[in-house]
């Protein structure tokens, strides 16, 4: 699967915390979500239990999680957790 890796700092701690970014398509099923935690689990070098998946958007190279910016492009993320 073709991803994107983008990288932020966490609020508290100011960690480190990447993500996975996935194209979104409307007709995704069952198989395609696993094969995206598969991936994430893959890469993060984690069981498949601990990746979470998500929505999130992008906009400008720059990702965003909480907040849906006008103009912007849907985009599944996966991320540790």
């Amino acid at each position: 699967m073709d991803y994107e890796i983008y990288e932020g700092r966490t609020e508290g701690q100011n960690r480190l915390k990447r993500y996975l970014v996935f194209p979104y398509t409307e007709k995704q099923d069952t198989r395609w979500l696993i094969d995206t935690k598969k991936a994430a689990s893959r890469f993060f070098k984690v069981s498949f239990g601990h990746i979470c998946v998500g929505v999130g958007y992008v906009l400008k190279d720059e990702l965003y999680i909480d907040y849906m910016p006008r103009g912007s492009k849907r985009v599944v993320i996966a991320y540790y957790a």
